[in-house]
């Protein structure tokens, strides 16, 4: 054997170890009490969350595409920051993100069936309603809910 495989490392002084970090104490406390579960991004919480800031950023073309042309529309932007902030939240697993994002894809099918309603044309509002319809679905699903507590 060479003699790096036999290097040997210095002691472990846990009385320093305790001089050095008081809070070990208290980590002592916690191994009694029940592990809390640490909540991972459910994989459809993340496509949910990419799709949310693409979409804000085409809002965010069209603001500025509607600037150059001279007339610039405010709701688009206020929709893309809405987007963007949405989506940073579920990204980031906030239940202010979640219910705001419930809240919204309800509106959302709920305004395309109005639309589809009103007589409009139907291609672009059928792809929303399902679309909206997927992800609320999604959303509300037990697990997926679970993961924003």
């Amino acid at each position: 054997m060479n003699s790096m495989n036999q290097t040997e490392l210095p002691p472990f002084d846990l009385d320093r170890l305790d001089r050095t970090y008081p809070s070990r104490q208290h980590a002592d406390d916690l191994e009694d009490r029940p592990r809390e579960r640490l909540s991972e991004r459910p994989f459809g919480v993340t496509v949910i969350a990419v799709l949310n800031f693409v979409g804000a950023a085409l809002l965010a073309l069209v603001f500025a595409a509607s600037l150059s042309t001279g007339s610039a529309n405010g709701v688009a932007i206020v929709a893309a920051l809405a987007g963007t902030a949405i989506a940073v939240g579920l990204w980031k697993l906030k239940k202010w993100a979640y219910w705001l994002a419930v809240a919204g894809y309800g509106l959302k099918v709920l305004g395309c069936l109005l639309i589809l309603a009103a007589g409009a044309s139907a291609g672009v509002a059928i792809l929303q309603i399902v679309y909206g319809a997927a992800c609320l679905i999604y959303l509300l699903r037990p697990g997926v809910r679970a993961a924003f507590d």
